[in-house]
């Protein structure tokens, strides 16, 4: 009997070849190959195989390996396997050892640094790997007073990653960074400068399985170009932060555009990505903002058509305003260069938003909700010809004593009639009608595709 076939005598033991579809027999290859299979039994674990004198040798890793030197992961040695298994792929069947989905998550070859054997023998294993997801130097060494309790340890050099992230990062997404509201952007050369979308934010989970787009509200959007074109990239498992847009010709971002996108399951729509939480096994939530921004560049320089990184605007925080209002964006976000993301509303992120001036005819008003004596809002319109169109209302930007006074100068101009050619019965809900002689001057973020203000907000009323 060959050395290989009394190796693997408990190996056969423990399994029914007539019920199972896994290698019975072992078979020799050059150079020595190496193979993790991610192996869904009754519980999730990753088998480390190393090809050794015609066999595998075996161990179960229960949370999988970690490309960090300062974590240890836990090791237990299980019988060798036949070289042929790190071929397989597959469903063991219920009732049998092991049943469950074997999968090759990383394969390649290996090289002993130091005699096999011996180390297997004093508990010390030191090797070489050269795989598709590992590579570098490596370690196995027995556990204090144990027999088949080992220690998996990624060595100290450059292929070594501190501050990995695992599976369970990919299955429960981290907090979103918010951002915090000012007037003005920050000055200063502390601060990466680029667009406000006007969007859906969503942070991108990807791994080798799958890719997944969750919301702020924790809705999955089902977005197969996106999905697929994040999948392709390169070095997965990996997180990234962005917001999912619908562009205008001009490149624009346009929320009402999105929407009907959305309902019609348009494929027109892009990723924009702006931050990365985490690439290949490795956690980059506390590393400065700025080494982000580099490893997303290079990531996404080859990256498929629905995908785009942020672009960085030049300039000082004025003239970067200016010029995104003269754009008609809907304002910037400033993020300080060497901050961490942490997962919450901080003053490391500053969005500015682009504020455009109205004038508008007053042609009704509403009530405050709870307060038969203040006004709630003033219902806009504007004179095309002889007409009046409605155009939304402004309801914040008042003080307490102008919704007093205002209202009791509109309850002087009361009319049955209403002014507005085109108002839907759910806008005139609540509504008093006024003759249409008095104009309002407001500020607001946008007109909408129907031609309604977005985000008005009250400065002045003239006749």
């Amino acid at each position: 009997m060959s050395n290989s076939n009394q190796k693997l005598g408990q190996y056969r033991a423990k399994r029914d070849f007539t019920k199972t579809q896994e290698p019975q027999d072992s078979g020799k290859r050059k150079p020595l190959i190496y193979v993790i299979q991610k192996h869904h039994a009754s519980r999730l674990h990753y088998d480390f195989r190393l090809e050794h004198h015609g066999v595998l040798l075996s161990w179960a890793v229960p949370k999988g390996p970690s490309t960090d030197p300062h974590i240890k992961r836990l090791a237990v040695h299980v019988e060798d396997h036949p070289v042929s298994y790190a071929d397989f792929e597959g469903v063991i069947p219920e009732g049998n050892y092991g049943a469950g989905l074997v999968e090759r998550w990383d394969e390649g070859y290996w090289r002993p640094l130091k005699d096999v054997d011996e180390g297997l023998k004093n508990g010390k294993l030191e090797f070489e790997l050269h795989g598709k997801r590992l590579t570098g130097k490596w370690a196995l060494v027995r556990m204090a007073g144990e027999k088949d309790q080992w220690l998996l340890i990624k060595e100290k050099e450059d292929h070594a990653r501190v501050g990995e992230f695992d599976d369970d990062l990919i299955a429960h997404p981290p907090s979103f960074q918010l951002c915090t509201l000012r007037a003005a952007a920050p000055a200063g050369d502390q601060w990466f400068r680029e667009i406000k979308w006007d969007g859906y934010r969503a942070m991108a989970l990807i791994s080798h399985e799958s890719a997944r787009l969750i919301t702020r509200g924790d809705q999955t959007l089902d977005l197969p170009e996106i999905k697929k074109d994040l999948q392709d990239l390169a070095e997965i498992p990996l997180i990234l932060d962005g917001e999912i847009v619908a562009l205008e010709p001009d490149g624009r971002s346009n929320f009402g555009l999105l929407q009907r996108r959305l309902k019609s399951k348009s494929s027109d729509l892009r990723y924009v990505v702006f931050d990365l939480l985490a690439l290949n096994g490795h956690d980059f939530r506390k590393t400065p903002f700025k080494e982000r921004r580099h490893e997303l560049e290079r990531l996404l320089k080859n990256a498929g058509p629905s995908l785009m990184i942020s672009p960085h605007i030049p300039g000082s925080a004025k003239a970067v305003e200016n010029a995104a209002c003269q754009m008609k964006l809907e304002g910037i976000v400033s993020k300080r260069l060497f901050s961490p993301y942490s997962g919450r509303r901080s003053e490391d992120w500053i969005k500015s938003k682009c504020r455009q001036t109205g004038h508008a005819l007053v042609g009704g008003y509403t009530l405050l909700a709870n307060s038969p004596t203040a006004l709630g809002a003033l219902l806009l319109g504007e004179q095309i010809g002889r007409k009046i169109f409605y155009r939304g209302r402004v309801g914040t930007g008042f003080s307490d004593e102008e919704r007093h006074r205002i209202l009791q100068t509109l309850k002087s101009m009361e009319t049955s009639e209403c002014p507005f050619e085109d108002i839907k019965r759910p806008e005139a809900r609540g509504a008093h009608w006024v003759k249409p002689e008095l104009l309002v001057s407001f500020d607001y973020q946008e007109l909408t595709n129907d031609q309604r203000y977005r985000q008005a907000s009250f400065k002045e009323l003239k006749p």
